[in-house]
């Protein structure tokens, strides 16, 4: 069976729509600031180049360092939290639930508003 033209061009229709979608998610904000909540609150705003280690409320402790952020000596039961990978990309986060804690890394450091 020999394919015609139609086959031809949903075949490259789709090849040009997998390269769109790999240079559209190569493109990614560069991530300037750690934010920390618990419980919806903003616990600190960190400069992502600030390395050092941060205790958050004696639950975990958030560790920046060469652009990556990570968590350590957790004290929630799963620990999967200190399981995730280092986030470097702003839009990224790490959630810990069992603490209610989210590490999140933004593009910019100001905040638009505050909903309550």
């Amino acid at each position: 069976m020999k394919p015609n033209r139609w086959d031809v061009c949903v075949i490259l229709l789709v090849i040009l729509c997998a390269v769109l979608f790999l240079v559209g998610a190569k493109q990614t904000a560069e991530a300037r600031h750690v934010i920390v909540s618990c419980r919806s609150e903003v616990v600190f705003c960190l400069p992502l180049d600030k390395d050092g280690r941060f205790p958050v409320e004696d639950k975990l402790t958030v560790v920046i360092e060469n652009g990556e952020v990570y968590v350590e000596e957790a004290v929630c039961p799963d620990h999967l939290c200190e399981k995730h990978a280092p986030i470097r990309q702003a839009g990224r986060s790490i959630v810990c639930l069992p603490s209610q804690i989210v590490v999140s890394l933004e593009g910019t450091g100001q905040v638009d508003a505050i909903v309550q």
